[in-house]
């Protein structure tokens, strides 16, 4: 099955680093301010696309946590994303 082109960009954006400065900057009450990394993976490579990601406090980037994957996919002409949890 093809990957659509859709859900190639999809993957395309969320693909990175990114922080939530600002919001914590904010509001850092609620918010601590946290890195996360977005990274494509070669699982499932027949019919989907799938990241994997994880998070941590910009204060220690040396210990990330909530490591979890993504897998993209179409479905009945809608994108769908599935998250998988490791397990401990």
């Amino acid at each position: 099955m093809a990957i659509p082109d859709d859900l190639k960009v999809l993957a395309a954006h969320l693909t990175g680093e990114y922080t939530n400065r600002s919001q914590a900057l904010d509001d850092p009450v609620w918010y601590v301010h946290l890195k996360v990394w977005w990274r494509s993976v070669p699982l499932f490579v027949e019919d989907s696309i799938v990241l994997f990601a994880e998070q941590a406090n910009v204060l220690n980037l040396s210990s990330p946590y909530r490591q979890r994957l993504i897998r993209l996919c179409g479905r009945e002409g809608r994108l769908v994303g599935q998250f998988y949890q490791f397990a401990d």
